[in-house]
């Protein structure tokens, strides 16, 4: 299995090849019975990802970025691919 989580991308096309990544990747988890089993599973769970980096910001004391970054979409993106949300 991929591991697209771990991808680090910059530009549009690295992008789509990183979203290509995660979609195999849920769909050999989905056959396996784990992963989010739905689309609003997945974006719960991207969700709850991107809630968690606020509150890491706000704990140590930084700002936000101004501007969400490519990376920050798929660090969010590929952890609710293999993760499934904490229920809410």
């Amino acid at each position: 299995m991929s591991n697209a989580k771990y991808a680090r991308v910059s530009t549009p096309a690295e992008f789509v090849d990183f979203l290509r990544q995660v979609e195999c990747q849920a769909r050999e988890l989905a056959a396996e019975g784990e992963g989010n089993q739905s689309a609003a599973d997945f974006l719960a769970a991207a969700a709850q990802h991107l809630e968690g980096k606020i509150e890491m910001y706000k704990r140590i004391g930084q700002p936000l970025p101004a501007t969400p970054t490519w990376q920050l979409l798929v660090d969010s993106l590929g952890v609710a691919s293999v993760y499934p949300t904490s229920g809410g």
